[in-house]
C-alpha cells in the first residue's frame, strides 16, 4: 500500500480482517461449492485468526502462523480464496470492540465496523487472471511462498451513510521456492507412520565459536509435520 493509505498521513491505522479458512483450487472455473478446493487451513473454523492488514512486519508466512502444516497435493492451483468471519462472529484478543472485521481511522483512533458482502460465505477469491502466470505449480516435498497483495485502501469504500465496505482487491505471485521456509515430515523409520505423539523439531546454527545453538524449535503435527518460517538466512 502507498504512504497515503496508512497513518499518520493516510486515512487508516489499521484495518482488520478475521480469517476462518483459506483454501486452494486447481481449476480455474470451480465454484464456491466445488468439491475440488482444498483445505490449507483445517481448525481455523474453530480458532479464526484476526490480522491487520496493514502490519506488514506480522504478516510474513502468514499461513505457517495459522499453525497449520498440511500438505497440499502436487498440481497447478489456479485459484485461492480466504473466507473471513461474519461480523457477529466471537473472536479471540478482538481489537474491533465486537466486531470481526473493522477499520481504525488515524485522525481520532475510532473504530467502524468493516461490512462484508459475500465474502464472509464464498470468501475473498484471488482467480487465476490474478495469479502471476495464472497459476503456480506444487510439485511432492515441496515448499512454495506466495505473495498475497492486499491492495487495502483500493478495497475499503465509504458508502453514503458513512459506513465502511471491503470491496476486495487481490493479486498473488509465486515469491520464491524454500528460500524462506523449511518443511517436512518425521516418521517412524520402521513403520513409516507418524510418531505416536508429538516430537520436538529444531532448527540450528553454529554460533561465532563453531557451537550448534538452537534458533528455532517446533511440535510436530499428528501427521508428523513441521514448518519453519519464515527462517534466518545461513
Amino acid at each position: 500500500d502507498p504512504a497515503t493509505c496508512s497513518g499518520p498521513t493516510g486515512p487508516f491505522a489499521h484495518v482488520y480482517v478475521t480469517i476462518t479458512d483459506v483454501q486452494a483450487n486447481v481449476s480455474a472455473t470451480a465454484a464456491s461449492t466445488d468439491s475440488g478446493w482444498q483445505d490449507l487451513t483445517p481448525g481455523l473454523s474453530s480458532q479464526p485468526k484476526q490480522i491487520d492488514l496493514l502490519g506488514q512486519a506480522n504478516n510474513q508466512c502468514f499461513l505457517a502462523t495459522l499453525g497449520d502444516t498440511s500438505q497440499l497435493q502436487a498440481g497447478n492451483y489456479q485459484q485461492i480464496r480466504m473466507i473471513l468471519a461474519d461480523n457477529s462472529a466471537t473472536v479471540a484478543n478482538n481489537a474491533c470492540n465486537g466486531s470481526s472485521n473493522c477499520v481504525v481511522l488515524s485522525s481520532d483512533n475510532s473504530v467502524h465496523t468493516l461490512l462484508l458482502s459475500s465474502e464472509s460465505k464464498t470468501g475473498l477469491k484471488i482467480p487465476s487472471g490474478q495469479i502471476a502466470s495464472g497459476g503456480f505449480n506444487i510439485a511432492a516435498g515441496q515448499t512454495k511462498d506466495l505473495d498475497i497483495d492486499f491492495n487495502t485502501c483500493e478495497s475499503i469504500v465509504q458508502e453514503g451513510n458513512g459506513q465502511y465496505r471491503l470491496k476486495p482487491v487481490l493479486h498473488a505471485g509465486e515469491v520464491s521456492t524454500t528460500s524462506t521456509s523449511i518443511n517436512g515430515k518425521v516418521l517412524d523409520a520402521a513403520t513409516g507412520n507418524p510418531l505416536n505423539g508429538q516430537a520436538m523439531v529444531a532448527l540450528e546454527q553454529p554460533d561465532s565459536t563453531g557451537v550448534d545453538r538452537v534458533v528455532m524449535a517446533t511440535l510436530t503435527g499428528t501427521d508428523g509435520s513441521f514448518v519453519f518460517c519464515p527462517i534466518p538466512s545461513g
